[in-house]
């Protein structure tokens, strides 16, 4: 009693914040983690799609192209 009469402060309060404050870091830092992973599939997924869409596009021309030559051919 004598030392909190003196300004002596109990050191769990700030204990607790400091805990509070470490975990709530934690959580932001695991967070952003999250986010870059997600958005790194993301990305992924896109490319793939991309890619498939290429694919699909290309083959549609090569058809055309067939189709335009075998109209040539028949005349």
């Amino acid at each position: 009693m004598e030392l909190l009469e003196a300004g002596a402060h109990d050191p769990s309060k700030f204990l607790n914040w400091q805990s509070e404050m470490r975990q709530r870091d934690l959580d932001e830092e695991l967070a952003a983690v999250e986010r870059r992973r997600l958005e790194g599939k993301l990305s992924h997924e896109e490319a793939i799609l991309a890619r498939q869409n290429l694919i699909r596009e290309n083959q549609r021309k090569v058809d055309e192209m067939k189709e335009e030559t075998q109209e040539l051919m028949n005349r």
